[in-house]
Order: C-alpha cells, then structure tokens, then sequence
C-alpha cells in the first residue's frame, strides 16, 4: 500500500502541473465551480494493477470508477491556474532577458565597476524581497485554506507549498548568494 500510495501522490503532482492545461484526463481536474479533484479512477487502476502482477486474483473485483475527492474548495482555483499558467511561460525567458539587459547597461555604462556594484546590490534586495514574498504568500495561502474549511491540514498545505516553490527558492537564495559576492568582490577593489 505504502509504495502504491507514493506512486499515486507522484502521479496526482505530475497531474496538478497538467491541470492548467485544463486536460480531461488529468488525475487532478480543476472545476468551474472552483474546486480542484481527485479523479479515483487512475489511483484505483494503479491499486488493481500492482495486485495482480503479485497475484492476488480478487483484485479483479475492484471496480472501475470516475467519482472524485474534492481535494480544495476556492474561487481562486481559476485565478491560480491563469497566474501559474502565465509565470511558466514567462520564467522560461525571462531570466535571460533580465541577464541580457544586465550586461547591456553595464557595456554601455561609464563606470562600469559601480554599476556592477549597483547592479549587485539591487539584486540582493530584489531577492530578499522575492523570499519575503513566498513567505507571505505561503502564509496567505495557508490561512485561506483553513478559513475555507478545506479537508486539508494547514501543516499538508505547508508542505505542497514548501515542495512547489522549493526549486524557486533554491535559485532565489543562490542568485542572492551570487550577487552577494559580487557586491564583495567589488567593494573589496
């Protein structure tokens, strides 16, 4: 059960990524009314599957469904999918439009060595305030849910939250790191 249980919260993350896609056969199904489901069907197939490759022949029985769980009940739902479905798009070339306007301005400036300065100190304070947004927002978020009466607990919600924007945070920290450095280097000439 354990290692089914795994392979069905792997499956139903992958499914709340396709879920802005607004995909039918998603295992996760954002609905109109604002609630965001569980579709049974492919976890109880899973279930059936890995019982028969172990031979237990009653795994037959289980039955084949398309009930689902309300996993959250929000009228942000449709507001987080168009938001996510926008921040993918833009984080893919943004960065390097950033980047390229960085060393664009500092070619064209006429001291070089305080506008890179400048430029690493604004991106220390951009993170932090990054970081401090993510804060809010996880609390934010968190509060919603429990205010709402969701079925989920604010310490479950915590820890999607935490693993969605684990890898945006590590990146966030590391350019804050970087940029650190160079602001040390500089002032350190």
């Amino acid at each position: 059960f354990a290692e089914v249980w795994k392979q069905a919260l792997s499956v139903s993350h992958e499914q709340a990524l396709t879920v802005r896609k607004g995909s039918p056969d998603a295992a996760v199904v954002a609905g109109a009314d604002g609630a965001l489901r569980l579709q049974l069907g492919p976890v109880l197939d899973g279930i059936r599957t890995r019982l028969l490759a172990q031979g237990v022949t009653f795994a037959q029985a289980i039955p084949t469904t398309d009930q689902t769980i309300v996993l959250v009940r929000s009228d942000l739902i449709g507001t987080v999918v168009v938001a996510y479905g926008i921040v993918t798009t833009v984080s893919a070339w943004l960065p390097w439009v950033a980047l390229a306007l960085l060393i664009a301005g500092v070619l064209v400036a006429r001291q070089r060595r305080r506008t890179i300065l400048n430029a690493g100190v604004a991106t220390v304070v951009i993170m932090a305030v990054l970081l401090a947004v993510i804060g809010i927002g996880r609390a934010v978020g968190i509060g919603m849910l429990a205010s709402n009466g969701s079925v989920i607990t604010p310490a479950a919600a915590g820890s999607v939250f935490d693993q969605v924007t684990q890898a945006l945070t590590q990146r966030i920290l590391a350019l804050g790191v970087l940029a650190g450095l160079v602001v040390a280097a500089m002032a350190a000439r």
